[in-house]
């Protein structure tokens, strides 16, 4: 997920929030 928040902030976030639900 880092290199996606890299990429992308915003969609990091949220990947990072599915991230934390997982």
């Amino acid at each position: 997920y880092f290199l996606f928040f890299i990429s992308n902030p915003l969609l990091g976030l949220l990947e990072n929030k599915i991230s934390n639900y997982h």
